[in-house]
């Protein structure tokens, strides 16, 4: 005992206070507000990004180049960089310092002269983000009980689904507000609306940098200082198929999630006719409601399967099957109606399968080896998702028709195909050897 309140050390090999439920509460939404924040930076870009393309005469392979390469490149360096020592270290305080670069950063992107100015913001972005999944999941999970992970990694992953939401709102409402500034002032010397919506939108990050720095820093991982990378590697050599299967599937999954969420605002500008901030606001609106919805039906999906003894890795493959025909919609609707109604259908799967394949991951890695293990999927399934995702569509889409009002759509939706199928099928074979490694985990 320490202070009337029990250590304990669990089959993870975690040493930690066991505090009451609702003790996690804090830290639950405050890492969530900051993933909301994270993923509303990493967004900006694609509400700006048709003017962003006139602007600097960007084609679309261009902007998918912006949105996804130049931040995963620094990302995933970083990510496998922290994962190595992220058990170890003052969780709080590195999070709160990533927050701090990576925002910085999100307003630099509003003085780029140039598309190689941008570029470089872009990857200073990816930088600052890089720890912050692995320090915040190794704080979440370190009380996670057995079989209740699922939802706790929901409830953070949720704040990604709101923060692309929230981008999507408030950026599309501050570049309307500008504009409509800019229209009754015509003499009034002020940047561009769409450098000032990096400037501001980085503001409230440096609340949640303050309320980090003043959390309480959890206990160390039983062990964490002994774990070497040799630790993970030899685990990973053991374990190759399942693992091996599971992050490819995952992988799928973040590159049909990204490829959405980039080129989601450009759709409506194109296929339903709107302008930039309309079609920004509407996106957002949709995606407020999919986004957690769909998170949260993973990751309880996932904890029931769990509970009842059958392989995660079944739901998986069901959850992806949908994908596909939702996508086929989005690629033929016309209209504002029509293009919200599918893009929620196929941001709900997404969502759903996204959270899936994260949730359905923390099993198939000892606790000891959390924070690395962690650290490899971010770094895997990023580069895969934010590498190829927004670049295929966007040169898919140049190559059917320069980027005219229904080659996005289409492009989109035979990305979605070609990924999502393959996908379900592999996770449904992986079942047999993800319950294997997972027993092997505990």
């Amino acid at each position: 005992m320490d202070g009337g309140v029990p250590l304990t050390s669990g089959r993870d090999g975690l040493a930690a206070e066991r505090p009451p439920e609702f003790r996690l509460a804090p830290a639950v939404l405050l890492l969530a507000g900051v993933h909301f924040a994270a993923h509303a930076d990493r967004v900006l870009p694609a509400v700006a990004a048709p003017v962003l393309q006139a602007r600097f005469g960007a084609s679309d392979g261009a902007m998918g180049l912006l949105l996804g390469p130049a931040f995963v490149i620094a990302y995933i360096f970083g990510t496998i960089l922290a994962g190595a020592w992220v058990d170890r270290a003052r969780r709080y305080r590195l999070i709160a310092w990533s927050l701090v670069v990576w925002s910085l950063a999100s307003a630099a992107l509003g003085l780029a002269q140039t598309w190689e100015h941008l570029l470089a913001a872009r990857l200073v972005v990816g930088l600052g983000q890089a720890a912050l999944a692995p320090a915040a999941l190794s704080i979440l999970l370190q009380e996670s009980p057995p079989g209740g992970g699922g939802r706790r990694v929901a409830a953070f992953t949720s704040g990604a689904a709101l923060g692309r939401s929230g981008a999507l709102l408030a950026g599309g409402a501050l570049l309307a507000l500008f504009a409509a500034v800019s229209g009754a002032w015509p003499d009034l010397r002020a940047p561009a609306p769409w450098r000032l919506m990096f400037f501001l939108t980085a503001v409230p990050n440096l609340i949640l940098a303050v309320l980090l720095f003043r959390m309480a820093e959890p206990p160390p991982m039983l062990g964490a200082v002994r774990i070497a990378n040799g630790d993970a590697f030899r685990w990973a050599r053991r374990h190759r198929l399942a693992l091996g299967i599971h992050l490819t599937v995952s992988s799928a999954a973040i590159l049909l999630t990204q490829a959405l969420g980039a080129w989601a605002p450009s759709l409506f500008v194109r296929a339903a006719g709107l302008e930039q901030a309309q079609g920004a606001m509407l996106a957002g609106v949709v995606v407020l409601i999919a986004g957690p919805a769909g998170h949260f039906l993973g990751g309880s999906l996932i904890d029931r399967m769990r509970r009842t003894g059958r392989s995660p890795a079944t739901a998986l493959a069901l959850v992806f099957l949908p994908a596909a025909p939702c996508a086929a919609l989005l690629g033929a609707a016309e209209g504002p109606v029509e293009v919200a109604a599918a893009f929620f259908a196929l941001a709900l799967v997404l969502g759903a399968v996204a959270v899936a394949a994260l949730a359905s991951f923390q099993p198939l890695v000892p606790g000891r080896l959390r924070g690395a293990g962690n650290a490899v999927y971010f770094a895997t399934v990023s580069l895969v998702g934010l590498g190829l995702g927004p670049p295929l569509v966007g040169i898919l889409s140049d190559s059917l028709g320069s980027g005219s009002q229904g080659a996005l759509g289409t492009a989109l939706a035979l990305v979605t195909a070609g990924v999502a199928f393959p996908a379900a099928l592999l996770s449904y074979v992986n079942r047999a050897a993800w319950s294997k490694t997972a027993a092997a985990a505990e």
